[in-house]
């Protein structure tokens, strides 16, 4: 089953490639109105929708304020070409009626129009046409626009909030997972109306980036040589002979309750919202007389009683805890991150929550059984006790974090228009490779802002007397070897750090950070995720570009670069136009996500069955062969 990441069959996001006719482009380029959410084709989007998000993208690309009233959008009957573009302008630019194109009005549906299947290839999907708003009118109505993560955060604090065990019904469930605005992003969804994929992309980016304890927590429970402390195994091995009991909800609640405290080391109370709503136990840090939470427990007497998950009930627990009035100031500054317990009879499992600009759930470990089942119970008692002291150890630093949060007079106010620190990863710092200082630096903006998946962010470099943009993306596999090989020949952005969320434990010292490649299972990755930080190119791709704008020694350039990456032994494993960089006359390769050394490297799960490949396929070695046969197919460029 292909795997629903950025590389799966269906993608979660579209891009519509707009030729803005206008004397403001002279020239008569084609830009990509790219990250459009999926859902656009999956249920009613109007054109009217995006019409405002059309306005922002032309005000971007060519400083013009277009009138919307006055804005008329077409969709060209016949195939029009980047390389006809031109000539098809020039002659139209003053024509009051176009030729070969359908106008579109607000009320037209998006998926009744456009064709999934193919926009954004290398023909003009939109015409775009209108009047610029005067001087006059632009100072009073060219506001900053809202910043996208906060518009997707307060669309979802506006939700009628459900109690949790109605929400977790499958029917409520469904109806939510299928509303961007509702849509809890924890890996379950609402199908298309084709059955092939989901209407909401739910797999986002791993919750460890906008709180690395969580990573820590994940390593700490699967970690041999964990020590819990002997106070702990004490409690695992009361717990054990608590938990297999066959009770009344109610009773079973409080029963275990009352075990779980000695495991967790703190008070746990069950708490009512302000509309009457309860979990089975909130365990809370106080902060001038708030109750912050760190933990929520969701318990049933066997799983699946009542007719929900109690994973899914407990995560509207958390969402309708946060959106409490009182949690207000501390849930504007960052975001939000809460431990979850839950699970049926003797089941458990662990979950981490965040709320950016989106609800991310994800779970931190399988479902773990824990009443005896046996005379032996000597491992039983440890991964028990493991399973709660990691937990522990989790929640000192979560409440830490709370304490200096809430003191921080430093984290900015939330605005609608200005990037805040809550939407972005907790990582604000590494050690450069080139100067081996640290450097600070503040996000700016997702590279992909409306996909959930998105993993590489802009940011621009802090207390340096000429700030720097550089781009920061976070990869469990990551080919650095190969990246900072074509970085030295100038055919690269420059590799500054490829290490732990830390910051400081890069790959090119530390064992722990490089993790594998499993070539005895397919080429899988295991070890930790990791952060790369590198230099950021002012320049555009192919994919971006009419071809008959590419520079004169593109392809002799691509050429070029790819025999230089294979005669040092490397393979690059992704080379379509969107990793390829023309930065004036030169060009540079990107994104080594599946670069490495000839032999070991693999395909990864999820390959687009719409890209050509090479011939390769999930999970076997990529060769040299697959390099020369997708830079034939990308650039017509034979070997």
């Amino acid at each position: 089953m292909a795997s629903r990441t950025r590389s799966a069959s269906k993608a979660s996001v579209y891009k519509i490639n707009i030729l803005f006719l206008h004397e403001s482009n002279p020239r008569f380029n084609v830009c990509a109105l790219k990250d459009q959410p999926i859902i656009d084709f999956e249920s009613d989007v109007l054109f009217q929708d995006i019409a405002p998000r059309i306005k922002l993208f032309i005000q971007e690309q060519f400083s013009v304020n277009v009138d919307q009233n006055t804005m008329e959008v077409f969709i060209p009957t016949e195939i029009l070409p980047f390389k006809n573009v031109k000539n098809w302008g020039k002659a139209n630019i003053d024509a009051e009626e176009l030729t070969d194109m359908n106008q579109v009005y607000g009320a037209d549906s998006i998926h009744g129009e456009l064709d999934l299947e193919n926009i954004g290839m290398r023909n003009v999907d939109l015409v775009v046409r209108g009047e610029a708003l005067a001087v006059e009118d632009n100072d009073t109505v060219a506001e900053l626009p809202t910043f996208g993560p906060y518009k997707r955060f307060m669309d979802m604090h506006k939700q009628t909030k459900l109690t949790p065990s109605r929400a977790a019904m499958s029917k409520e469930r469904a109806a939510s997972q299928r509303n961007r605005n509702t849509a809890i992003f924890d890996g379950s969804f609402a199908p298309s109306n084709d059955d092939d994929g989901p209407v909401v992309e739910t797999a986002a980016q791993p919750i460890e980036i906008f709180f690395t304890p969580f990573g820590e927590l994940k390593a700490a429970l699967a970690d041999p040589h964990f020590v819990p402390d002997p106070d702990c195994l004490r409690a695992a091995a009361d717990l054990m002979t608590k938990i297999g009991v066959v009770s009344v909800e109610a009773k079973y609640a409080a029963k275990i309750r009352e075990a779980l405290k000695q495991l967790i080391g703190r008070y746990i109370a069950e708490i009512k919202t302000s509309e009457g709503r309860s979990a089975n136990g909130l365990v809370s840090t106080i902060i001038d007389k708030v109750l912050v939470p760190l933990l929520l427990i969701e318990l049933k007497r066997s799983l699946g009683e009542g007719g929900c998950d109690p994973c899914a009930q407990a995560e509207y627990s958390v969402f309708n805890r946060w959106s409490e009035p009182e949690l207000k100031d501390l849930r504007y500054k960052c975001p939000c991150p809460t431990l979850i317990l839950s699970g049926g009879g003797p089941n458990l499992a662990l979950l981490g929550a965040v709320w950016t600009d989106r609800f991310i759930v994800q779970r931190l470990s399988d479902m773990v059984f824990m009443a005896q089942q046996s005379t032996s119970t000597d491992d039983q008692i440890y991964q028990i006790a493991r399973f709660f002291g990691a937990s522990r150890n989790f929640m000192a630093k979560l409440s830490e974090y709370y304490d200096e949060t809430t003191s921080n007079t430093n984290i900015p106010s939330l605005e609608p228009n200005t990037p805040h620190p809550r939407f972005f990863p907790q990582p604000i710092q590494f050690i450069c490779r080139e100067s081996e200082q640290t450097v600070r630096f503040k996000y700016l903006k997702a590279m992909a802002d409306e996909d959930p998946q998105n993993l590489t962010y802009l940011v621009e470099t802090i207390g340096e007397v000429v700030p720097r943009k550089l781009i920061v993306k976070f990869s469990d596999r990551y080919g650095s070897g190969a990246h900072e090989f074509m970085a030295n020949q100038g055919l690269a952005p420059k590799l500054y750090y490829c290490g732990l969320l830390d910051g400081k434990t890069d790959v090119k010292h530390s064992e722990e950070a490089r993790g594998s490649i499993r070539g005895d299972v397919g080429g899988l990755y295991t070890g930790p995720l990791r952060m790369i930080i590198m230099e950021y190119l002012d320049g555009i791709t192919p994919a971006e570009l009419p071809e008959l704008e590419w520079p004169k020694n593109a392809r002799e350039g691509v050429k070029a670069a790819m025999k230089c990456l294979h005669d040092g032994g490397f393979i690059f494993g992704d080379l379509r136009q969107p990793n390829v960089v023309f930065v004036g006359e030169d060009v540079k390769l990107i994104d080594f996500d599946w670069s490495g050394k000839e032999g070991e490297v693999f395909f990864p799960p999820g390959l687009s069955a719409n890209v050509y490949w090479g011939g390769g396929k999930s999970f076997e070695e990529i060769k040299k062969e697959h390099d020369l046969a997708m830079m034939k197919t990308a650039f017509d460029i034979t070997a």
